[in-house]
């Protein structure tokens, strides 16, 4: 039988109230402390019956076997009982990286050729719950091909030993030795199929990728499509197998080093682990280097801390975006207050350090002081963004899928250009704003220092008190912590004054007259000088 076609109508599979799926090898995580209060509570109680293995002989295999409905909280499986879902089972143990509920099986199984040519081809085959990989035998670490769970729609039997695999565009036929080594695959992977959250044949793209192209791979004759997401490098035969839910292989970069080729007229670049390298070509010195700077960081993020990142995650709003909205952002510009996703951090930096200091929630760790998380919880995007944002319209706002160009202008005009901010409209001059900063340092408020600061006022202006002459001794003779983590970070930010009526630059409160009155006057003096020394 050949894989591309199916000879039977497969049941429609719908859940409006599923979750997402999450992807192979991605971290789910959550708040450690939040997890253990409430496991000391005893509020997650497992479910006892979520993890036992199906009888072999409870089910029979005369027919398609197919996965025929899901309720809220139930998935009906033809042929078997209805089953809790994974989320209504949920162990105290699974608060940090991952589920604790993932069943394995490995072992030889014979799989039809793609070719269609009717020959199978003997492949050592694991399933550890996520995905279903095959090899070559059963010491090689990296795979020749794999499926993921959530990308099966239906499970059937197909003449005596075989079984099948029915995927949105392909059927994947595999053959065991003896049928009751077959039944026991079908159970095994109905049973993780049964705690899925939601059984789709279209990859999930919540989590957004890196970067991703086709790239030469030695040992392959095509061009293979490379994607990295997260911290795993997706090796793909098409963009399309990878939307649809298979591939080649995974690679873990959390093993991995990246290392640049010398290679006369080639762009190559190699992906090291203990156990195979990869070696990739590009089709430009440009895109080599790309590639080579994002794998790095990936690296460099497997080896990070994520505790930061789940205390700052604590307050709600900090787990999108505050520019684009994407979820689980780990960068953020420490000056702005305000949490943001790797690719608006990449065109922060470019306003540079004086307008916006980007650091890792994840690997600049010396930088977050508890002072400093403290104000990102207290704070947060939701707050920030009531300033930053307060005069956008929903047609001014930036998709989370926005060019590099579209969003570095958003982010000019956000930061640099206060274009949506909300405007301090009591202070009408810069006097004004530096008086009212003064007042606000030394109350808890932070936003509405931030406020003041950002639409004008001087953070280094004079207080009239000899002694605590700066707003920052200010806030710290009244014991404002935040307020002095918040004025350390912005000690070098000098943001204009904005005319609260046209939003463009407000010179009345400026030297500026005075400047060019002493350029007329030095003018007027060098002019007589040159006419004098004429007359001499």
């Amino acid at each position: 039988m050949n894989e591309e076609t199916a000879d039977s109508k497969l049941a429609p599979i719908e859940d409006k109230y599923a979750l997402p799926n999450r992807f192979v090898g991605e971290p789910q995580y959550s708040m450690v402390k939040k997890c253990a209060r409430y496991t000391r509570r005893g509020k997650y109680k497992p479910y006892k019956n979520s993890n036992k293995e199906l009888k072999s002989g409870n089910l029979d295999f005369p027919a398609p076997l197919h996965i025929s409905s899901i309720k809220r909280g139930i998935i009906s499986v033809s042929g078997g009982s209805p089953v809790p879902r994974a989320r209504d089972s949920i162990s105290p143990y699974a608060c940090f990286y991952g589920s604790t509920l993932k069943k394995v099986k490995e072992g030889w199984l014979d799989k039809l050729s793609p070719q269609g040519k009717h020959m199978f081809q003997k492949r050592w085959v694991k399933f550890d719950g996520d995905n279903i990989s095959y090899y070559n035998n059963e010491k090689e670490v990296y795979s020749k091909g794999i499926i993921l769970l959530s990308a099966v729609s239906a499970i059937r039997v197909h003449g005596d030993i075989k079984f099948e695999l029915v995927t949105a565009q392909r059927i994947f036929v595999f053959r065991a030795e003896k049928e009751d080594e077959r039944n026991d695959w079908m159970q095994t992977i109905l049973g993780a199929l049964r705690l899925q959250p939601e059984i789709s044949g279209i990859r999930n793209t919540i989590v957004p990728s890196e970067k991703s192209g086709y790239l030469e791979l030695k040992g392959y004759k095509a061009k293979i499509f490379t994607l990295l997401q997260g911290n795993h490098v997706w090796i793909c035969k098409s963009e399309q197998d990878f939307k649809t839910g298979y591939g080649i292989t995974v690679i873990p970069m959390n093993v991995a080093n990246v290392k640049q080729v010398d290679r006369t007229a080639k762009q190559s670049f190699e992906i090291i682990t203990p156990y195979r390298s990869f070696s990739f070509t590009a089709e430009s010195e440009k895109e080599k280097q790309e590639w080579i700077e994002v794998l790095q960081e990936s690296i460099a993020e497997t080896l990070s801390d994520y505790e930061v990142a789940e205390k700052i995650w604590f307050n709600d709003s900090n787990r999108t975006c505050a520019d684009c909205k994407a979820p689980d952002p780990d960068w953020a510009s420490v000056n702005l207050c305000v949490i943001i996703c790797k690719k608006c951090a990449g065109q922060h930096r470019s306003l540079g350090p004086r307008d916006s200091k980007v650091r890792s929630l994840k690997m600049d760790a010396s930088v977050w002081s508890n002072e400093l998380i403290e104000l990102f919880i207290v704070l947060g995007n939701k707050r920030a963004n009531s300033f930053w944002e307060g005069n956008l319209q929903p047609d001014e706002e930036l998709p989370m899928n926005a060019a590099t160009q579209r969003r570095l202008t958003f982010i000019t005009q956000k930061y640099k250009e206060g274009k949506f901010r909300k405007t301090a409209l009591l202070y009408k001059t810069k006097e004004e704003l530096n008086k009212a900063l003064c007042a606000a340092v030394v109350k808890q408020d932070v936003l509405e220092t931030m406020t003041l600061l950002f639409s004008g006022a001087d953070v280094m202006c004079a207080t009239g008190d000899p002694v605590y002459s700066t707003p920052y001794l200010l806030a710290k003779k009244a014991g404002q912590r935040l307020q002095m983590e918040f004025l350390h970070h912005n000690k070098f930010s000098d943001f204009p004054n904005y005319d609260a009526q046209s939003n463009s630059v407000s010179f009345q409160d400026t030297p500026l007259l005075p400047f060019f009155a002493n350029i007329c006057t030095n003018f007027v003096q060098c002019s007589k000088t040159l006419i004098d020394g004429e007359k001499n």
